[in-house]
């Protein structure tokens, strides 16, 4: 910038005599020859714009603060940030902390409403796995002991769920190869609801009707059943599609109701559908009437008792530790028989030492047997 403006000359005088006589007297002349080839140049410029014009052009005036910086242009106008700008992930001073989410605890409302909402039951959940297993295996109990004939399917809880509740996709790989529909009169079973709550579905193919049952009190059971028809509808037509598998597919599925007690609290409902389930099995082939389910605290001890009866062998395993074997840690361990209902026990496993066990021909009764009677 500095030759820039060197090389920037202003005519001289004797140029400017080529070009007339100048106004000015012989001191100012002398005082204009001697600033000719400065950057005042002639004297109209005085010291203050030549003071300004070198500050502008051969000074270079640095940002007083980022705000007037090219970076600043662009950003909103706010607080100086206390560190230094970097175009690196800068470590702020404080680390913000995540919000909770709130726990809200499920109440009967709030099982109802989600009852009209398509995905209110989660078809790849599997509820609670300890009291899933047990009503499944209070359910199997029970058809062993009371459908002799096996006319009556069991269908798992989270198969159910698929049908009723499930994509496509989770339908299609609900397929059960290896059931024929066609040697059952009917199928039971329930289904998971947000993961808190359990409905009772009965499948009674001899009337074509579907049932959906629900212990809590509010929700629109023939509606429900309705769904069902059309999704288990839907579901065996897929079956003969993909495996070419005909049974069941040419039943027109109708919904039903069957009247009931509601459960007294937010619990219970579990213990209802077993009860519902012993029920159905019970008056099958027919359709039961109602279900009239007394609300007790004995209720679920005598569900327990049912099923450490109908879970184990009475000949071949202890009703106790479920081992076949005498353990081998007790030398004077034996074998024990009920007189009622003919079950076996370890003696070690009674916590029964030798000099208690009964003589040959004593009868000895278990503890269930006890309780019961």
């Amino acid at each position: 910038m500095k030759d820039f403006i060197k090389e920037c000359r202003i005519p001289d005088m004797e140029e400017g005599d080529k070009l007339g006589d100048s106004p000015l007297t012989q001191e100012e002349d002398d005082e204009e020859r001697r600033n000719a080839h400065t950057i005042v140049g002639r004297s109209p410029f005085t010291y203050e714009f030549r003071k300004v014009m070198e500050e502008l052009l051969l000074k270079t005036l640095l940002p007083k603060d980022i705000s007037q910086s090219k970076e600043g242009w662009a950003k909103r106008d706010g607080a100086k940030p206390r560190t230094s700008s970097s175009k690196y992930y800068t470590t702020p001073d404080i680390l913000p902390v995540p919000k909770r989410a709130k726990l809200t605890l499920n109440t009967g409302e709030d099982i109802q409403s989600s009852t009209d909402v398509e995905n209110s039951s989660n078809p790849t959940s599997k509820g609670s796995k300890p009291a899933t297993e047990v009503m499944e295996c209070y359910i199997r109990g029970i058809l062993n002991l009371k459908d002799n004939a096996g006319r009556l399917y069991l269908l798992d809880h989270y198969t159910m769920g698929v049908i009723l509740h499930g994509t496509r996709e989770q339908i299609a790989r609900q397929e059960l190869k290896k059931v024929t529909f066609d040697l059952y009169d009917g199928a039971i079973g329930f289904v998971n609801i947000r993961n808190v709550h359990w409905k009772f579905v009965y499948l009674h193919a001899l009337s074509n009707h579907i049932y959906v049952v629900d212990p809590l009190q509010g929700s629109n059971e023939v509606e429900d059943s309705r769904k069902a028809a059309y999704k288990f509808g839907e579901y065996f037509k897929m079956r003969r599609n993909r495996l070419g598998k005909e049974d069941w597919v040419s039943i027109k599925w109708q919904p039903g109701k069957i009247t009931h007690t509601f459960q007294k609290d937010a619990t219970s409902c579990g213990a209802f559908v077993m009860q519902m389930a012993k029920m159905t099995v019970k008056e099958f082939p027919k359709i039961p009437k109602t279900f009239h389910i007394k609300s007790s605290q004995h209720l679920r001890r005598d569900i327990a008792e049912e099923i450490l009866r109908g879970s184990v062998s009475k000949d071949d395993f202890c009703s106790f530790c479920g081992i076949e074997d005498l353990p081998t840690t007790a030398v004077d361990a034996v074998w024990i028989q009920c007189e009622t209902c003919g079950r076996w026990f370890h003696t070690q496993c009674l916590g029964m030492p030798a000099a208690r066990i009964p003589k040959k021909n004593t009868p000895w009764y278990c503890v269930l047997c006890i309780l019961t009677n």
